[in-house]
């Protein structure tokens, strides 16, 4: 039953008793079959509930004019909205009718007039009051002539679309308004446009039948045929605010406390762009028509689950959101008409509030529990539905975002087929489309019922959602209906939402590349030997002065092979490299693999008890060193030091091999997450397919830069693909290099590929950007590459052709690459491309399904680079290294990617930097994008530290540019705040003049150290202002907030400050600063401090105090009145 009633108060349809009757009243369409038959069924309860009802319910009564007039709570909200966003369109409410036939101007013009006489909320006004409160004014009805404008049938959509766009200014514009277009004498348009304070949807089907009424009559030259309206808008919105006190409200705004209790994090659906730091509204619509053989089934499903299609379509929303974010706690707005007296039927106005419905959808419900918490959060939401949005927002979240909206993000409408236009003599009258450019949510999901089955719009944030993108939400909402309705038994994980015939890319395939031919079956030692039969006398190795052949090399290697032959060396085992740069090291590990075993690197550098864990792991015997007293561990049986090791007497040529692909190249350790390092065991295919018959760079004839120590993979690139593929292999000298000794190398021995890690290339753009011109190709990765390096290497590297390389160690070095055009417009970010040759990449959600384009999951990558595991670690390799249902091996990266429209990987961030602060979830890596679009900003990086306690903080480490400004910190926070979400802006900025990197050259976030306690004032003691503008500050917030004392570090919206408030602060700053200053400045600098830089920056300051005295004195008058009317309304 309460189901049934909660469905007919959302369809805006009213029942009565007559007698022993049940009578209704519904806008058009709203009454399906289907309702009519649970009335029928629910008759005689329906009656006897609205008989007990019917003695208890007071009429509205008309109220006084001689007062100030308030506004209603809807109205409220959009008020405050109107003043942060003055005369945004997004509140239209607008229709367009065309009307064929003959047309009566005069009789029409006349309706309109005689429709605003009746409605006193037609001729009314919202003005901010003496004391920056807005009230309602009531104007004296006059005529208005209606404007025609000659227009051609391909001219009305443009003209009636800026029409109906046009916005109003709440103060002082009628708000509403009447065009007619003339297309041909037969032929009219009509479009009016209402503000959303003065009208909703239900006003619409009023307006619309009172024109019905009054046209005719006025065409024939008779009365008014309607009654005189029993009260206006005005005495509803006094009854409201009379009758829903603070003490009646506490029941229900209890419920609403503990429903919307907790954090709510906004909810960020998969979009094109990130959400701006200020909403601007912009939108637009896109829609598709389900079939009626799936409307059918969904009416079937509904009936046989017993819920309304309102319930059940707002679950499957939830299930959408759900499967398209990977969140749980999904909350959507729905609106709900509060004409709950009869007397408000006939009405023209604003009865709508909107219903935060949250509902918890962890443990992977089938959908019928899914339906089952939607259904009672719909219901528990429409008995509470009394407290006003605005209300519920003041009391919940007053401090607000200006980059997206309180509660919820996301709205769902269920509405009737489509109202019907009125029916006028000798005209056919036919509703017309208007396109809308705005969108009051990120995302507002519209169902439109009708005789021929359903039709889904999608309203959407422009700036944050391209058509396609919202195309594909579409078509994932109508196959996830398809599911629930053939299948409800269905887990929420399981319900679709990508299509199996989408086209490419494919997700679901891995987005994979053709299998390109290479030598699979190889090994590295076959490959090299081959080379050395091909070009015995080119230079394979330069080395300062000393240059050696490929020849040279091969025999030489295989002198130290038959060494380490007689030591034992064979299959898979471990040999120990510990050298620095030079010709013995490249020829130490081409022996090692010569001879059948495994090179584990281990640098020089790293402390002597690092290097002997790894011995210890991998239980090595034999050492290759440079020096012969390097510390070995216990496991060392045999220290080869090459620099005096005979080998003259070994044979010079190739040994006999059974080597097979499959066999380990190497272990190479990396970081855990232990905190002990971790040995993958990389194999012999793996570095083949990286550097052969490869699509993402060029080996063949290149000069090589061996730059990266042995134990980093990126040093597997550099060299391999040299000596593979007949290239010459340059290698630095072993002490770390300085830029420009890294620019000589390349300008001195025509090096044509490079490698660089993120933190380096960034370095030789800013510093030795000349020398990089030489280079045919330069790749670079490791981490995030900085847009604005990027940006400045390509307007000067025109002859360079600049990759993206992104890969984990477990797969062998690269995974994607984005070879970045020359003429690129760089984005927010670079792209970490495509899977190159023989790779494959996939972005699954939790439970391991392939997701859409645009929506956020982990990447896993599979394909012949996959390494083997862990050294000697099973249950870490079961854990990374998984088969996931998709023909495959993968590797889970921990990294969070998307797909793009164009097949190539966004890289987000790592599953383990994305940090939850204040209920937001947070990607460090969106901050740190904001941070590096900087022009005083050279390198950064963005923490969340928690070195107090219960004290989380976001900190920003940022090495400056040489000539960034003095004021650079607050700069640095003024632009932050433009393109970010308050929430995200560092509370504290450390200047940095480098960031600790590890010996690979990424970022060691371990060692990023504390804010100086100065950097972050507490919050707990008093601030004094000092300044005559912070005073001035301080004393209006004092006043406002009647506070006794206001601190400098104080925030507005923490010392009890909400909306309304905030606008009689402004005003009154306004007036004693002789400013302008724009309401949206409040809320981005809501402290002291904060504000009153933000005023003298703008070349703000103060005003005679003898005048501020009296403004001063009339605030708290104003105030003061108000305190007592709204303590006389909740008597």
């Amino acid at each position: 039953m309460n189901e049934l009633l909660t469905e007919l108060r959302r369809r805006d349809i009213t029942i009565w008793r007559e007698g022993d009757n049940l009578r209704f009243s519904a806008p058009p369409g709203a009454m399906t079959s289907d309702l009519r038959a649970q009335l029928a069924a629910a008759k005689s309860i329906l009656l006897e509930g609205l008989a007990a009802e019917a003695g208890g319910v007071e009429p509205i009564p008309r109220a006084a004019r001689d007062r100030d007039l308030p506004l209603s709570f809807s109205q409220e909200q959009l008020w405050v909205l109107d003043c942060l966003e003055p005369g945004m369109a997004m509140y239209n409410v607008s229709s367009l009718w065309r009307l064929a036939g003959t047309l009566d101007v005069a009789a029409l013009e006349r309706s309109l007039d005689e429709i605003a006489r009746r409605h006193e909320i037609l001729r009314t006004n919202l003005v901010a009051g003496e004391d920056a409160y807005p009230v309602q004014v009531i104007h004296p009805f006059t005529t208005r002539a209606l404007p025609v404008i000659p227009a051609t049938a391909g001219q009305l959509g443009a003209l009636a679309s800026r029409e109906s766009g046009r916005g109003f200014n709440l103060a002082s514009d009628t708000l509403w308004r009447a065009t007619l277009f003339r297309v041909t004498e037969e032929e009219h348009a009509l479009c009016v446009s209402f503000h959303h304070t003065v009208c909703d949807a239900w006003s619409l089907g009023v307006f619309s039948r009172e024109l019905e009424l009054l046209y005719p009559a006025f065409r024939d030259g008779v009365p008014s045929p309607l009654p005189e309206l029993p009260i206006q808008y005005a005495d509803f919105a006094i009854w409201q605010r009379t009758t829903l006190s603070e003490t009646a409200l506490e029941p229900h705004l209890a419920y609403w406390r503990r429903q919307l209790a907790g954090e709510r994090s906004p909810l960020t659906l998969p979009g094109d762009r990130p959400r701006l730091a200020r909403q601007s509204f912009r939108g637009a619509i896109c829609s598709r028509e389900l079939p009626a053989r799936l409307t059918e089934a969904l009416s079937h499903r509904g009936r046989e689950l017993e819920a309304t299609p309102f319930v059940l379509l707002l679950a499957a929303f939830k299930a959408l959101l759900a499967r398209l974010t990977g969140e749980t706690d999904i909350c959507a707005g729905s609106p709900v008409a509060q004409r709950t007296q009869v007397e408000t039927e006939g009405l023209i106005g604003l009865f709508l509030n909107m219903l935060a419905l949250r509902s918890d959808l962890s443990g992977d419900p089938d959908f019928r529990e899914v339906l089952r918490r939607v259904r009672a959060t719909v219901l528990d939401g429409f008995e509470h539905q009394e407290v006003s949005f605005e209300r519920l927002v003041e009391k919940l979240c007053p401090k607000r975002e200006l980059s997206y909206n309180p509660l919820f993000q996301v709205a769902f409408v269920l509405l009737p087929a489509s109202l019907r236009p009125p029916a006028l003599p000798k005209l056919k009258v036919d509703l017309l489309p208007l396109p809308t450019t705005t969108a009051k949510f990120d995302l507002t999901l519209f169902i439109e019922e009708g005789a021929a089955g359903m039709r889904v719009y999608a309203e959407y944030s422009t700036d944050q959602f391209d058509t396609p993108t919202i195309d594909r939400l579409l078509a994932s909402f109508e196959l996830l209906l398809e599911k629930i309705a053939a299948a409800p038994e269905t887990s929420l994980s399981q319900l679709p939402v990508l299509p199996i015939t989408q086209p490419l890319p494919l997700p679901l395939e891995g987005n994979p590349t053709a299998r390109t031919p290479y030598p699979r079956e190889a090994t590295i030692q076959e490959i090299f030997e081959e080379q050395a039969r091909k070009t015995p006398s080119a230079i394979a190795i330069v080395f300062g002065e000393l240059h050696l052949t490929y020849d040279e090399l091969n025999r030489r290697a295989n002198q130290l092979a038959r060494r380490l032959r007689q030591l034992e060396v064979g299959r898979d085992v471990p040999v120990g490299v510990c050298m620095k740069r030079s010709v013995e090291m490249i020829l130490a590990l081409l022996a090692v693999l010569k001879a059948g075993g495994a090179y584990v690197p281990l640098d020089p550098s790293y402390p002597v008890e690092r290097r002997a864990l790894m011995m210890e792991d991998t239980a090595m015997s034999i050492l290759l060193t440079d020096v012969a007293d390097r510390a070995a561990g216990p496991s060392i049986k045999q220290v080869i030091c090459l620099e005096e090791e005979d080998l003259t007497g070994f044979e010079e040529t190739n040994l006999a091999t059974d080597g097979r692909a499959e066999d380990l190249c190497y272990i190479m350790y990396t970081s855990g997450s232990t905190g002990a390092p971790k040995g993958v065991a990389v194999m012999h295919r793996g570095v083949v397919r990286l550097v052969k018959e490869t699509n993402y760079a060029s080996f063949a004839g290149e000069t090589f830069l061996q730059l990266a120590p042995i134990s980093f993979d990126a040093s597997t690139f550099e060299i391999w693909g040299a000596l593979l593929n007949g290239g010459k292999l340059v290698v630095m000298p072993p002490a770390p290099p300085t830029l420009q000794e890294i620019g000589s190398a390349i300008r001195e021995n025509g090096v044509t590929t490079l490698w660089l890690t993120a933190g380096l290339f960034n370095a030789m753009v800013d510093e030795r950007l000349e020398d990089l011109r030489p280079l045919r190709q330069l790749l670079a990765g490791g981490d995030v590459l900085s847009v604005s390096h990027v940006s400045k290497a390509l307007r000067a590297l025109t002859e360079t052709r600049l990759i993206n390389g992104y890969g984990p160690t477990e797969s062998t070095t690269f995974a994607c690459c984005h070879a970045i055009p020359a003429n690129a417009e760089v984005g927010d970010s670079i792209p970490i491309g495509k899977p190159i040759a023989n790779t494959t990449a996939y972005v699954l959600d939790a439970q391991l399904h392939p997701v859409p384009v645009g929506v956020t999951g982990e990447l896993f990558i599979g394909g012949d680079g996959l390494a083997r595991g862990y050294w000697k670690s099973a249950e870490l390799t079961a854990e990374k290294f998984i088969t996931a249902g998709l023909g495959s091996r993968l590797y889970r990266t921990g990294d969070l990617a998307r797909w793009r429209e164009d097949g190539a990987i966004d890289f987000i961030g790592r599953v383990d930097t994305q940090v939850k602060l204040r209920g937001f979830r947070i990607e460090l890596g969106e901050i740190e994008n904001a941070l590096r679009r900087q022009p005083d900003v050279r390198d950064c990086a963005v923490a969340m530290r928690e070195d107090n306690p219960g004290d989380k903080q976001l900190v920003a480490y940022v090495v400056r540019q040489a000539n960034s400004a003095h004021e650079w910190e607050q700069a640095l926070i003024v632009a932050l705040k433009k393109s970010l979400p308050d929430y995200m802006v560092p509370s504290a900025i450390v200047a940095a003049p480098a960031l600790p990197r590890t010996a690979n050259g990424k970022l060691d976030r371990n060692a990023l150290p504390a804010p100086n306690r100065s950097a972050k004032k507490s919050r707990d003691n008093f601030v004094a202002p000092t300044t005559p503008l912070e005073k001035q500050v301080a004393a209006i917030w004092q006043e406002v907030l009647g506070l006794e004392r206001a601190s400098l570090t104080d925030n507005f919206f923490d010392l009890g400050g909400d909306s309304l408030l905030l606008m009689a602060a402004h005003a009154e700053l306004n007036r004693a600063l002789d400013m302008n200053l724009p309401v949206t400045e409040l809320f981005q600098f809501a402290t002291v401090s904060s504000l009153a830089k933000r005023i003298g920056a703008k070349g703000g300051g103060i005003s005679v105090f003898a005048a501020d005295r009296d403004r001063a004195n009339r605030q708290r008058e104003a105030i003061a009145r108000r305190k007592r009317a709204k303590a006389g309304a909740n008597r």
